[in-house]
């Protein structure tokens, strides 16, 4: 049985042994493990679902504009053609979750 110190995090010496029962935790019950040696956090075990909303994110700020914010550009200047790969999760046509969301109301754009 992995021993799970008091911050959640599962030392790697024990992580080692149970390396299989880990990843089906993670897999199958989207489990966020954390990995520590000497009580020192160090890595994680997470979803691959994960990894690929980490790295949208990152794609999405590396193309974020660096340039100044515009008076004529919305809150925070943040539009959907300036983050490509946000706008194409946005503008996913089978995504009815934002249809129930929006039902009733100007979707926004």
């Amino acid at each position: 049985m992995t021993h799970v110190t008091n911050r959640g995090a599962v030392p790697i010496s024990d992580a080692r042994g149970e390396l299989s029962e880990l990843v089906n935790r993670v897999a199958y019950r989207q489990d966020r493990i954390r990995l520590s040696r000497r009580g020192r956090e160090l890595a994680a075990l997470v979803s691959i679902e994960d990894v690929e909303r980490l790295e949208a994110l990152d794609r999405a700020e590396s193309q974020r504009p660096t340039g100044p914010i515009r008076e004529d550009e919305p809150a925070f200047g943040l539009r959907a053609e300036d983050y490509p790969v946000l706008a194409e999760i946005w503008d996913n046509e089978d995504d009815d979750i934002f249809d129930e969301l929006y039902a009733g109301t100007d979707r926004p754009r």
